[in-house]
């Protein structure tokens, strides 16, 4: 692989960041539709993963997707205690259950058909 050149360069953050937002949002998503979460401990948990889209994921990243989800009306916070500080646990609302539902049918339907289309070699 060679030196990108800016332009190139640009491009391809441009891609990355908005793969990794749209991930982020997917990944939290279906999250809390599982369990109530606060979003440092999300966030700890994605940089123990070592994922390579998710390095250098800032904690405000993880805080604005939260928000941005429950903006969207898709999760619902709620202040509680969590030790001795007051913290935001997010849980899932109908609406949020069924958006996670609908992006869980769609990926796995599309996975197979992507990874062909990524892996086609023309002959």
């Amino acid at each position: 692989m060679g030196v990108q050149n800016p332009l190139e360069e640009g491009i391809s953050k441009t891609i990355e960041s908005s793969l990794r937002n749209w991930m982020l949002k997917s990944i939290i998503l279906n999250k809390v539709s599982r369990k109530e979460s606060y979003p440092y401990d999300f966030y700890k948990k994605l940089k123990e993963a070592d994922i390579s889209l998710f390095k250098g994921v800032k904690k405000s990243e993880v805080y604005n997707v939260f928000n941005s989800l429950e903006s969207k009306g898709l999760i619902k916070g709620e202040a509680k205690m969590s030790g001795k500080r007051m913290q935001r646990e997010y849980a899932i609302t109908k609406k949020g259950a069924r958006v996670n539902a609908m992006i869980r049918r769609k990926m796995k339907k599309n996975i197979e058909n992507i990874k062909m289309l990524m892996d086609y070699d023309s002959e």
